[in-house]
């Protein structure tokens, strides 16, 4: 993952993405008999996972940047900075607090279990079962992106 500020993506670039993460969860496709549902929540969830760890990262980075006195901690994350050490530092610097840990960790607990095993059941189950874990974590996205937007507006002022 990303370890400098110039890498990373913007607020509304992250907005985007996350539009296009719901806008992933279904779509219609028709076959000769008529109109059928078809899901796309194995993309929608990936794009979920991939965009909650870039807005950790980004808000956990542009935290180390924002202090000398964590110097030492930001040269020891020099050349890696991803999930865990982005949820630990927000953790421990009380950005997010002992409930948005858990939750995190439940999270890449799921993310673990799906990306790892993403071919070990038929797709029809993985789509369910990675639709709920989306829907389970949904505004704890929106939450983390909203942190990372109100910390960017303080940096401004």
């Amino acid at each position: 993952m990303a370890t400098s500020l110039k890498n990373l993506a913007s607020v509304e670039d992250t907005k985007l993405l996350w539009a296009r993460a719901e806008n992933h969860n279904l779509y219609v496709d028709q076959d000769d008999k008529g109109v059928v549902w078809e899901t796309r929540h194995i993309e929608a969830f990936l794009l979920q996972a991939a965009i909650l760890e870039g807005v950790l990262v980004n808000l956990g980075l542009r935290l180390l940047d924002s202090r000398s006195d964590l110097s030492a901690l930001k040269g020891k994350r020099c050349n890696w900075y991803g999930y865990d050490n982005a949820i630990n530092d927000l953790y421990l610097l009380g950005i997010i607090n002992t409930e948005e840990f858990k939750k995190l960790e439940q999270f890449k607990a799921k993310r673990n279990e799906y990306i790892h095993n993403l071919l070990s059941k038929d797709i029809k189950t993985i789509e369910m079962e990675v639709y709920k874990v989306y829907e389970e974590y949904k505004n704890l996205v929106l939450d983390m992106i909203a942190k990372l937007e109100k910390k960017l507006s303080k940096s401004k002022e």
